[in-house]
């Protein structure tokens, strides 16, 4: 006789892989028309020749995206197909009284599901293997490595679909479930960064990492695939993937889904089939948390409507609008789960308490943003905790991004940063007026790369007066001092950007214009080329310009340009040998000197040594 305590049925596997056949054949196509079918299309026009490493990484490449995208769909399909029993409940109590542990039910089907996909894998890309390997172009590694990565996607996907079916009474739920779990963190943490930026002074929200993102499966999958040539020299000899522990993460975090739906499985009470929610401790979780998902989604996206948010941030009125419409929008939602779970419209006199602790919640939460519980808006770093620093400003005649990271300049910064936090109350009054502020503006970005390897971001957008420059404590003032210090005043005259070893640089020509004017209408051009040699005179006279201060200062104030009778520009052109990559791509200009960078700048009167060496080359006539 055989054993009631197998944790593992023939029959009921036979069953579950003819039940789902359709299911099973459908997925078995896709993967054949995405891989050997393709391949054998590709390779068979005689219009494009492959080599192994390219035909490698176009298989990983796009073939790993797609694995992604048919692991996460198919994962959830599979499980809604081995556990459809639990949504219907003459289908869970005949299973359940089958002389079967529930240990048994569960890895029948469990192991059921995850055998289709897995020998569809198997036979797709061993077709794949033998498609390359006839014609001529066969690489182990990455038919190997392309199997491997797509087995661990779908055993996460997989198991986490299992998890959610086994969580749920009714089978749409379950797929509706899945869907948002997967990217339920990231959409938080969006909704998160909209409110805080309209109500945090400083907030920065421009970084496109997500910190939620590993808890958002696909995002962070797909931010993860990476795949690279490997370089003999100069031609490419293989491909490689990278963040392989990524994939390996996910797929030992499947394994413990899997195991946390069995343990939930085991005490699983067949009575609740039929129910959005079928686990007890969940139930509470699921209402609190649509409440506040509606609130954040629904609440800040009726507030842009009633209260036209954009015009009015920073104020109370916003504020008190916006908290309103959110504990609107979080009470439908709150209310809407009641109803999903009692299957009755008559909650609203016994689920009062926890609406006035849901509004409660979001009261908090929105009063913690412009309250700075977190001390958000007023910190700035120490500076012996700061290793170095950019700044993206832009403003009167000073435009670019400036890496920093002489002590003076951070130092400079850092009065600046807190200049700019004391005067809040006079930014958030301009800069958010329904009628336009009638003066100059300037937009102020940090980024300070901290010594315990974190950044610290903030952004101001800024309305400046220049009758407060002679105010010290001003940011008018403070952000003037910063941008006429020597780091950011020798980057204003190299273009912007100056490379990390200046003087490593070898510079190997340049180029020459200059347009004339008569009257204020334009005359004429003239233009040269300089050789290296040339060019080198003309980049020490420049350097002798920056050590003596004899640049035009910046201004964030906008001013009326004069007129000029020429405007010169000048363009150096150097190789630098630390950079690998850009050595890598160096070209040569019209002589015969390699360059894989340039400086373009504009040289003013004030530029004395510089205009006496251009001059001294007799290259063009200079007034």
């Amino acid at each position: 006789m055989r054993s009631v305590t197998s944790y593992f049925n023939r029959e009921l596997l036979r069953g579950a892989l003819q039940r789902t056949w359709p299911l099973w054949a459908a997925y078995t196509l896709i993967w054949l028309l995405l891989l050997p079918v393709t391949l054998f299309i590709r390779l068979s026009d005689r219009h494009i020749v492959y080599s192994r490493p390219t035909l490698s990484y176009e298989l990983l490449s796009t073939g790993l995206p797609f694995g992604v995208m048919m692991a996460a769909v198919f994962g959830i399909f599979f499980a809604m197909a081995m556990f459809a029993y639990l949504t219907n409940p003459r289908a869970t109590n005949g299973m359940h009284a089958m002389p079967i542990r529930r240990e048994g039910l569960f890895l029948t089907h469990y192991l059921a599901g995850l055998f289709c996909q897995v020998v569809t894998l198997l036979v797709s890309f061993a077709l794949a293997a033998l498609v390359t390997a006839a014609f001529g172009v066969f690489d182990g590694y990455a038919v190997g490595m392309g199997l491997l990565l797509c087995v661990l996607l779908v055993l996460f996907f997989y198991s986490f679909g299992v998890l959610c079916m086994v969580c749920v009474g009714q089978i749409l739920a379950g797929a509706v479930f899945y869907g948002i779990l997967n990217f339920l963190f990231v959409g938080m943490e969006v909704l998160l960064r909209s409110f805080a930026g309209n109500f945090l002074y400083g907030y920065d929200g421009r970084s496109s990492a997500f910190s939620t993102a590993p808890l958002s499966p696909p995002v962070e999958i797909a931010s993860s695939l990476s795949v690279s040539y490997v370089y003999d020299g100069i031609d490419p000899i293989g491909v490689r993937v990278f963040h392989l522990g990524t994939f390996a993460a996910y797929a030992a975090a499947g394994l413990v889904l899997a195991a946390l739906a069995l343990l939930l499985y085991r005490k699983r009470r067949s009575e609740m089939t039929g129910n959005t929610v079928a686990i007890g401790w969940l139930r509470p979780v699921f209402k609190y948390g649509v409440a506040l998902c509606s609130a954040f989604s629904l609440g800040q996206l009726l507030s842009y409507f009633v209260f036209e948010l954009t015009d009015s941030t920073y104020t109370a009125g916003a504020l008190i609008g916006t908290i309103a419409c959110m504990i609107f929008a979080g009470l439908i939602g709150y209310y809407a789960a009641e109803m999903l779970l009692k299957k009755s419209f008559r909650v609203f006199k016994t689920s009062w308490k926890g609406a006035l602790a849901t509004s409660a919640v979001l009261i908090l939460i929105g009063l913690s943003f412009p309250l700075d519980l977190t001390g958000y808006q007023t910190r700035v770093p120490e500076q012996s905790d700061i290793v170095s620093a950019t700044v993206d400003l832009y403003g009167g005649n000073v435009s670019g991004s400036f890496n920093l990271s002489g002590q003076e300049s951070i130092a400079l910064l850092r009065d600046a940063h807190c200049a700019v936090i004391t005067d809040k109350a006079r930014q958030t009054e301009y800069n958010r007026r329904y009628v336009p502020f009638d003066g100059d503006t300037c937009m102020l970005r940090i980024t300070y790369e901290l010594a315990d390897g974190t950044e610290l971001f903030r952004s101001y957008d800024l309305s400046i007066d220049e009758a407060l420059l002679s105010d010290p404590s001003s940011p008018e003032s403070a952000l003037t001092k910063l941008v006429n210090c020597t780091e950011i005043t020798r980057a204003r005259v190299l273009g912007g950007w100056v490379p990390d070893h200046l003087e490593e640089l070898r510079i190997t020509g340049g180029y020459l214009n200059c347009s004339y004017y008569s009257d204020g209408k334009y005359s004429h051009n003239q233009e040269a080329e300089l050789n290296a040699a040339q060019a080198n005179s003309a980049f020490t006279a420049l350097m002798q310009d920056c050590d003596a201060g004899s640049i035009e200062s910046a201004d964030l104030f906008a001013a009326e340009e004069d007129d000029c009778e020429y405007y010169l520009s000048l363009e150096l052109w150097y190789f630098d040998p630390s950079d690998s990559e850009a050595r890598a791509s160096a070209t040569k200009h019209t002589g015969e000197e390699l360059y894989n960078g340039s400086f373009y700048l504009r040289v003013t009167p004030d530029m004395v040594s510089t205009l006496r060496a251009l001059r001294g080359l007799n290259l063009i006539e200079l007034p």
